[in-house]
């Protein structure tokens, strides 16, 4: 599989394997034109069908910087809805927590 072959594949539509071309990351274009030839299976370990790619650390300290944090952690932890969490799932209070 050679991601830059994509030009070859586009003039020969009809050699391509749709198994290997679904997790090529420089396809995605040819994959929408030809939804029903797609590998879902392997589409899935193609990184470039997730348009988003987060930097969790970058996340966490904005989080920080504007409260947030807290304010999860508030509503998150709160005794009412712990224990309604509780009662629903079956599942003591201390072992919610940490779960969490």
């Amino acid at each position: 599989m050679n991601p830059n072959a994509i030009h070859l594949l586009e003039r020969n539509q009809d050699k391509i394997d749709w198994h290997y071309l679904s997790r090529n990351p420089n396809a995605l274009h040819l994959l929408e034109r030809n939804q029903d030839k797609i590998d879902w299976h392997w589409l899935f370990e193609n990184p470039e069908i997730f348009e988003f790619q987060y930097d969790f650390e970058k996340m966490r300290c904005n989080m920080e910087s504007i409260g947030l944090r807290n304010e999860l952690m508030e509503t998150v932890f709160d005794p009412e809805r712990l224990k309604v969490m509780s009662l629903r799932y079956k599942v003591g209070i201390r072992e919610l927590i940490q779960i969490y």
